[in-house]
């Protein structure tokens, strides 16, 4: 009978360290994973800047490349200066709230 309950206690106690093993290997394994998230969030937030950046170099190529001619399409460079001079507007009715 006390035999029973000290193999019942020990074998709880190889339990509860298991378990305390286990959940200290997890806490690792979390610490590990938010380095690591935070590490590509921090890339990610750089490569959406360098896609913003192609992206108005882009467009500046393609207004160039429409203006210089090369296209004989003048129609096309007009609504694109345009579009150009919308933007140039709301950007100075924004900076004069």
């Amino acid at each position: 009978m006390i035999n029973d309950k000290e193999e019942l206690i020990g074998t709880l106690k190889v339990n509860i360290q298991n378990l305390q093993h286990l959940f200290e290997k997890q806490k690792d394994a979390i610490k590990v994973l938010v380095v690591e998230k935070s590490e590509l969030s921090k890339k990610l937030r750089e490569k959406e800047v360098e896609n913003e950046s192609l992206e108005a170099k882009l467009n500046t190529l393609k207004l160039a490349k429409s203006l210089s001619g090369e296209n004989n399409d003048m129609q096309d460079a007009k609504v694109k200066v345009g579009n150009l001079v919308r933007e140039i507007d709301k950007c100075i009715s924004l900076l004069n709230r």
